[in-house]
């Protein structure tokens, strides 16, 4: 009996709630794939600026190799169940993780008929979606060894496709920084920023401690991660978007942060 009045109930709900909405998941889908799409032929437009920060970009991953080695012994040496604790962040999240807030965020817009926190949802999912399948096409064109393999940090094997040659870049870092750089993207307020993109860090830093991830892998990700994340909010499909209904206020004695309907 119990059963059948959970399911009445989301039957009610959905009825209630989604079906007024059902209009806004089509033109949703279509600007997905029109994101993903601009994603790929992006490099086809690029401006000297793009090309600046895109050779910047490769300037100071390949420059960041140099350090990688002494980086990992130091992380290696500072092992301590203290550190165990502070770099666990990776296993936490990942994959599974950031599309349940995806789809979380995105279903609560949808059935509590609120368009700003839905398209917050959407640009999430475009954000963590494309920032995970460069990633991947990414891994497997460069072919980088990990760190725990002990093989060096220049021994590559391109077009492999092998989880143990995918270690440039971070995936992890990745999805963190793509995800982050929306979030930080929804306040216009100092402190809210910070925190999430020292989140995204700490989840890079840890894939280092954890040996999985050269310095340079998780720097060259942070990179690709901000800028398909800030690609993503100033796409035209979401030029339209107003800012949500978030707001943080700080003073010396309070943080808080406040959210209305």
């Amino acid at each position: 009996m119990q059963k059948q009045i959970i399911v009445l109930f989301f039957l009610v709900f959905f009825t209630n709630n989604s079906f007024s909405q059902v209009e806004k998941f089509p033109q949703d889908f279509k600007n997905f794939f029109t994101v993903g799409g601009d994603i790929a032929t992006a490099p086809l437009h690029f401006d000297s600026k793009d090309w600046i920060l895109f050779s910047s970009t490769i300037a100071v991953t390949a420059s960041a190799m140099a350090a990688d080695n002494d980086i990992r012994s130091f992380a290696l040496r500072s092992r301590s169940s203290l550190n165990d604790n502070l770099f666990n962040l990776d296993k936490y999240f990942y994959i599974p993780t950031a599309a349940v807030s995806v789809f979380g965020i995105y279903g609560y817009g949808l059935f509590a008929k609120n368009d700003n926190i839905r398209k917050l949802g959407l640009r999430l999912g475009e954000a963590t979606f494309y920032a995970s399948v460069l990633d991947v096409l990414l891994k497997g064109i460069i072919g980088r060894r990990r760190p725990e393999e002990n093989f060096g940090d220049v021994t590559f094997k391109p077009f492999k496709f092998d989880i143990d040659k995918s270690s440039l870049p971070s995936g992890h870092t990745i999805l963190a920084f793509s995800f982050a750089s929306v979030m930080a993207h929804e306040v216009d307020n100092i402190y809210w920023q910070i925190g999430w993109y020292s989140f995204a860090s700490l989840v890079g830093m840890s894939r280092v401690y954890h040996d999985k991830h050269w310095s340079s892998d998780v720097i060259s990700a942070a990179a690709i991660g901000y800028f398909i994340g800030d690609f993503v909010n100033h796409h035209y499909t979401n030029s339209d978007n107003q800012d949500t209904n978030l707001s943080l206020t700080f003073s010396f004695n309070q943080l808080g942060l406040r959210y209305s309907f």
